[in-house]
């Protein structure tokens, strides 16, 4: 990873920027944060990359900067346009998006919002594996409506989709 002339949206320091296979990321060293293009954005909800999500992770350990939940006023890293956001429920995280360049992943969020792509599509496939017969559902617990997996999934896929 080399030091970029792109600016983090939350710290204002130089991002570092490297190429994983054919993914770009760019890094903030001091508030762990990670953009990724609308590429990789597309892809981080469709597929896991290990070293994509092994920089995010070492980025988020050595970061020492809080992180401020305020969204509101971050700038997009290329073309210094107001960032959207948009929330994921499934991760539990708030996510920066330029609809041009890419999404901003706070420290962490990258790889919660991984994690949650693999669980719902690892609900799915055992759903898929067991037939139609849903899994046994425990007492208390509510039930999902036919479909509502595939279209969690989906929507969360969807975000990226969008981009770039």
């Amino acid at each position: 990873m080399i030091p970029s002339e792109h600016a983090c949206p939350r710290c204002i320091v130089a991002l570092f920027e490297g190429d994983v296979g054919d993914t770009k990321l760019l890094a903030c060293a001091r508030c762990g944060g990670v953009w990724l293009d609308p590429t990789a954005s597309r892809r981080v909800a469709r597929e896991l990359d290990s070293q994509v999500h092994q920089i995010a992770r070492q980025f988020a350990k050595g970061a020492d900067a809080p992180v401020n939940g305020d969204s509101h006023g971050l700038s997009c890293p290329v073309c210094s346009e107001a960032l959207e956001q948009k929330r994921i429920a499934a991760a539990e995280v708030e996510i920066d998006y330029c609809s041009e360049h890419g999404t901003w992943f706070d420290r962490n969020e990258l790889n919660r919002v991984a994690g949650a792509v693999a669980a719902a599509k690892s609900v799915r496939d055992a759903v898929a594996a067991a037939g139609s017969t849903p899994p046994q559902k425990r007492r208390g617990e509510p039930s999902l409506p036919d479909g509502m997996l595939d279209e969690a999934l989906d929507r969360v896929s969807g975000i990226f989709d969008g981009l770039g």
